[in-house]
């Protein structure tokens, strides 16, 4: 019993929190885990970086590409730590579920079915990204040339 109380003692000005998750935090992370939201999300950071590689004027050799894209994973994993941004997801479900729509959306996301339609989606994050390329090289050079008419109108003409 005096150790119990001496742990709580000294987590309390440790700053841990000891209290349990209450039941909607429970199941926003229930949701991350079943829709392998910390994979789609890196996976999606990363394959967007490489479009953006891609889309450059300058050609990129394979091999310093592949450095790029290195680098540019291991500072990913460095300046968006999957705990930290984890908890903003936490905030932004929180905002957007009841804990009722919650239950039904883990209950629907408990099924085999939903498992392989997640895999499935992960498989194509990046063959998505490269179709959103192909189209996107499209507009690149319209949309920039409307940018630069826009910049370069009379002052008042807004």
């Amino acid at each position: 019993m005096i150790r119990i109380a001496v742990l709580l003692f000294v987590a309390s000005f440790v700053g841990f929190q000891l209290e349990p998750v209450d039941e909607k935090t429970a199941l926003i992370e229930k949701l991350f885990e079943l829709s392998r939201l910390e994979e789609v999300t890196k996976i999606s950071q990363i394959e967007g970086f490489k479009m953006g590689l891609d889309m450059s004027p300058a050609v990129i050799p394979d091999k310093k590409k592949a450095k790029i894209i290195a680098a540019g994973e291991k500072i990913m994993e460095e300046l968006m730590p999957w705990p930290e941004m984890k908890a903003d997801f936490i905030k932004l479900y929180d905002k957007h579920y009841t804990v009722d729509q919650l239950k039904n959306i883990v209950e629907l996301c408990e099924d085999p079915r939903y498992s392989t339609f997640i895999t499935k989606q992960i498989e194509m994050v990046g063959p998505a990204m490269e179709l959103g390329q192909k189209y996107g090289k499209r507009i690149v050079a319209p949309m920039m040339k409307e940018t630069m008419r826009i910049m370069q109108e009379e002052p008042g003409t807004e």
